[in-house]
């Protein structure tokens, strides 16, 4: 059995195309986790961000660092 997860976020202040662009960006130059930009119709621009079986609890941490350490 597979199983995988996807969730969404936004960074308070972040809302725009560009802005949540540049935070994929950075979250994969910097620290190499990778996430995708997503506009949706019903609420806007986020990043989305898919773990799945192979990750690790390591590499929640990571990206909860990551997420952390991002420039406001």
């Amino acid at each position: 059995m597979l199983h995988g997860g996807i969730t969404a976020f936004r960074v308070v202040g972040k809302t725009s195309s560009v802005d949540n662009v540049a935070i994929a960006k950075t979250l994969l130059d910097r620290f190499g986790i990778f996430t995708v930009h997503r506009d949706g119709p019903a609420a806007g621009s986020c990043v989305r961000v898919t773990p799945a079986l192979f990750n690790t609890m390591a590499d929640m941490d990571a990206l909860a660092a990551a997420l952390g350490r991002l420039p406001v």
